[in-house]
């Protein structure tokens, strides 16, 4: 059985996670940074590592067409965490990632007063 190679991603953190060819091709700026990558192949992410994963578990999910949070459990992490996410997926390109995480963060926002949504706002803005 033919089995696909794993691309290494170093975070701004240096932590390193590996990502599938797919994952890596639903990623357009890390498609583009390995295909002029080193010869290490080590592509290097300005972002930090929980984000960074967050992302990856996304762009891994098994139907190309479809990001699901229940894949990823994405509906358990923090408000901060989820901008976190947001962010990254920005940077690192993946659209579908972003998506996914968007529709989250307005599951969340979903029936609360403009009061609670200030709050909402306000609390993952004032974490480090």
């Amino acid at each position: 059985m033919y089995k696909q190679r794993k691309i290494t991603v170093r975070t701004s953190d240096n932590q390193e996670t590996f990502w599938s060819q797919k994952a890596v091709q639903r990623a357009g700026t890390l498609s583009d940074m390995y295909l002029h990558a080193d010869s290490d192949g080590v592509l290097i992410v300005d972002r930090p590592a929980p984000a960074v994963w967050v992302v990856a578990s996304i762009c891994e999910s098994a139907d190309e067409s479809v990001y699901s949070v229940d894949d990823v459990r994405v509906k358990y992490i923090a408000l901060d965490q989820l901008m976190d996410a947001m962010e990254a997926a920005h940077y690192l390109a993946a659209d579908g990632a972003l998506g996914c995480l968007a529709n989250e963060l307005f599951r969340r926002m979903a029936g609360k007063s403009v009061e609670a949504l200030i709050a909402l706002v306000r609390s993952s803005s004032t974490q480090p």
